[in-house]
């Protein structure tokens, strides 16, 4: 079977749709409420089945939008973007909102069909509260505030890879997961981004009585929290400090070896 159809909408209410896909059985969507108005023009053509995907055209816009998860403290308003589709890419380029009151913008790019390759753009200040669900594993709660200013491009089938420049600045930002035997809090410091390399600057942070700062260079950085051995590992320089240090307190209990991360280097 073959598709050739065309949707126009105005003023279409996200709210029904957000109550609908809450439902979901999935992290991203799961308890998620909202507002918001979409206008669409968008064509579907091509053929269908496990091997063929139509391709998706026109435009998709979203004004006076708003997020919540179910026991967020914060949300995120004030949320528009306009997405266009052409075959084979997708480009938000003018993506706004207000996190806990904080100005964000960006936007990103999706060029390719089988190995797309992205490239995305990302301002301002993010409340980890309000966006938690969408950046953290199952289980993972954060908190506190990271400004931002960066840039990415590569490969979506291997991020580890991806260059990344600009900036980032953590400000109390905590962690707290069944993955660590104490929360991580009070951390704080500055990471800048030079295309495959990362500078921790004065990264500091306390875990039950351990508390310590880092600072270290990473190449390849994104290839930290790739599994051993399906990526080249990162290379890392160090220098740790801690007035108080224990290993029990830091690393993720397991019933195996201890997990580290997919790094080689020295400090």
């Amino acid at each position: 079977p073959r598709l050739d159809l065309r949707a126009q909408g105005k003023d279409f209410e996200v709210g029904p749709i957000l109550k609908y896909v809450s439902a979901v059985d999935a992290r991203l969507v799961r308890g998620i409420d909202g507002s918001g108005r979409i206008d669409f023009d968008l064509g579907v053509r091509g053929a269908l089945g496990a091997a063929a995907r139509p391709q998706i055209t026109g435009t998709l816009a979203l004004r006076d939008g708003a997020l919540r998860y179910a026991g967020a403290p914060a949300s995120i308003d004030r949320l528009s973007l306009t997405a266009r589709f052409a075959p084979g890419a997708i480009h938000v380029g003018d993506l706004r909102a207000n996190i806990a009151g904080q100005p964000v913008q960006g936007r990103v790019d999706l060029e390719g069909d089988q190995d797309p390759v992205a490239s995305f753009a990302l301002k301002g200040t993010l409340d980890l509260a309000a966006v938690g669900r969408a950046v953290a594993p199952k289980g993972t709660d954060l908190a506190g505030r990271v400004a931002l200013d960066i840039t990415g491009r590569g490969r979506v089938k291997d991020p580890a890879s991806m260059a990344i420049g600009g900036w980032a600045r953590l400000d109390r930002v905590s962690v707290r997961s069944p993955q660590l035997p104490q929360p991580v809090d009070e951390m704080s410091g500055t990471i800048g981004f030079s295309q495959a390399r990362a500078e921790v600057k004065g990264l500091a942070a306390r875990a039950g009585q351990s508390s310590f700062r880092l600072d270290a260079t990473v190449t390849r950085p994104l290839a930290l929290t790739a599994k051993p051995g399906a990526a080249a590992p990162a290379g890392v320089t160090f220098t740790l400090a801690s007035p108080y240090l224990d290993v029990a307190e830091l690393l993720p209990p397991t019933p195996g070896p201890t997990v580290l991360p997919n790094a080689r280097g020295s400090g």
